[in-house]
């Protein structure tokens, strides 16, 4: 199924471990939720690291923390998105706001600097 983005921008990280780190708060109500993930420029619908779901009430600033490897052949751009994570049309009701502040990629210590 396709995925429902809510929020989609490019990047151009190199080969290497990075991690995407910020803080979310608020409340979604629906039978599913909220995932980033990241794909390659070449490949959209074929994502190499996704988020744990974000669905629920968080009343105060919760982490999000993804660790992710960018791969090395054939993904010289990269898509940063915010998904809704429905599996079928049924599942595409949302309801609610949530906020993100502080939302960085980082690379990880130890990365090879290709």
């Amino acid at each position: 199924m396709d995925q429902i983005a809510a929020s989609c921008r490019r990047s151009w990280l190199a080969p290497g471990r990075y991690q995407l780190h910020g803080r979310y708060q608020g409340e979604l109500i629906g039978p599913r939720g909220l995932k980033w993930r990241l794909a390659c420029a070449e490949t959209p619908d074929q994502p190499f690291a996704a988020s744990a779901m974000i669905a629920g009430r968080a009343a105060a600033w919760s982490d999000i923390d993804l660790d992710f490897e960018v791969p090395a052949g054939n993904c010289r751009a990269q898509y940063v998105s915010l998904d809704l994570d429905a599996r079928m049309p049924s599942e595409q009701f949302l309801n609610g706001t949530v906020w993100f502040d502080d939302m960085s990629i980082q690379r990880r210590a130890g990365a090879s600097r290709d």
